[in-house]
C-alpha cells in the first residue's frame, strides 16, 4: 500500500473513533494536605468532550487521502 493510502486509512479509524466515544475521561490527583506522615489526597476525574466536527474532518481528510493515494502513481 502506498503512504497515502495507509495515511487515510488511519485519519479515517481515528475520525471514527472520536465520532463513537465522543469525549474521554482522566483522573486528577491533587495533594490537599501534606503534615508529615498524613497525607491527604484528592482524586478528580475530569471529561474532556472531543467536538463531533473533528471526527468528521478526521473522516474527510481521511477518504481524500485514500482517493489521492490511489490515484498517484
Amino acid at each position: 500500500m502506498k503512504l497515502l493510502t495507509i495515511l487515510g486509512l488511519v485519519f479515517i479509524l481515528l475520525g471514527a473513533a472520536a465520532l463513537a466515544y465522543q469525549s474521554f475521561t482522566y483522573t486528577e490527583e491533587k495533594d490537599v494536605v501534606n503534615l508529615g506522615v498524613v497525607k491527604l489526597t484528592l482524586k478528580e476525574e475530569k471529561q474532556v468532550p472531543i467536538p463531533m466536527y473533528v471526527g468528521c474532518a478526521g473522516i474527510g481528510i481521511g477518504v481524500v487521502l485514500v482517493v489521492v493515494g490511489s490515484l498517484r502513481k
